[in-house]
């Protein structure tokens, strides 16, 4: 009798699996070490840089698993934090939004401190999220006013999205966001998602039949997670989103995820899983 390695047996289950009933998953690495993870943000270059509110650290990572540089601890100086509430690079730059501390602390690609965002200057209070537009604009969650700012790539105040002027597209409840490949603003607002263009015009909003905790898009892919299953697909032309949902059935929360070449990145409180996608085009 030939005996058949069990991975490869997995493989040609989960491949009839996919020819049949759509996408599926393989599991095909785990790896990191972290306390209690919130976010993380990734690069071509092959590099993770994970949040660690328990720690009060970030951590950059690379997909091996190997630990590049870890920084932070819990203060209010320069490189601690108290609450990472979110990662995001843009491949140059490394921004965190530091909660509790009401400010956005930004690095260079090796974690090194270059300046900060205080609300002292800007009226923000909690920022949640953070992310960045192709011309070095800085867009930040606050929480406190359920809005989100864009600063120019002077730290300027430019204009609030989602405020109370906002009409139908007022955020009464923004959790996260992310910034798309066309650089649409994707928020996250209890049970819907609100669309904006990157100068804060509502376009579209999309009911959920879920509660999402967390945003991510990657080349395209527009990932959202809950606390056990992620949610994947693509923003069509009309502004609407058609998702696949996987149930992963890992040990601990799940926190965010990406997909990128075939291959969804999954953030527990402790660990990054990685998948190989079956069946889904990009």
């Amino acid at each position: 009798m030939h005996f058949v390695n069990k991975k490869y047996y997995m493989l040609f289950l989960l491949l009839l699996l996919s020819i049949n009933y759509g996408q599926s998953l393989v599991q095909v690495d785990d790896f990191g070490n972290f306390n209690q993870s919130t976010s993380f943000s990734f690069t071509t270059a092959g590099f993770f840089y994970v949040a660690d509110k328990e720690s009060n650290e970030i951590v950059k990572i690379d997909t091996l698993g190997n630990i590049q540089k870890i920084i932070g601890g819990y203060g209010w100086s320069q490189s601690t934090f108290d609450f990472p509430a979110d990662v995001y690079t843009n491949i140059l730059n490394v921004f965190v939004a530091d909660y509790n501390n009401n400010r956005i602390q930004t690095f260079d690609k090796d974690l090194n401190f270059l300046y900060e965002i205080k609300n002292d200057k800007i009226n923000f209070r909690y920022p949640t999220c953070v992310a960045t537009s192709n011309q070095g604009d800085i867009f930040i969650l606050d929480s406190d006013n359920k809005r989100i700012i864009k600063l120019n790539s002077k730290g300027e105040f430019q204009n609030s999205i989602g405020d109370f002027d906002a009409g139908e597209f007022q955020l009464n409840a923004p959790e996260k966001f992310c910034v798309d490949d066309q650089f649409n603003l994707i928020v996250i607002n209890k049970k819907q998602l609100f669309i904006f263009d990157q100068f804060g015009t509502g376009l579209n909003k999309i009911k959920l039949d879920f509660n999402p905790i967390n945003i991510n898009s990657f080349f395209g892919n527009i990932v959202l997670v809950d606390s056990n299953a992620v949610y994947f697909g693509k923003l069509n032309d009309q502004n609407e989103i058609k998702f696949s949902k996987q149930q992963l059935r890992v040990d601990n929360e799940i926190n965010d995820a990406l997909l990128f070449n075939s291959k969804l990145y999954v953030l527990t409180n402790n660990s990054i899983i990685v998948y190989q996608v079956i069946g889904y085009s990009e």
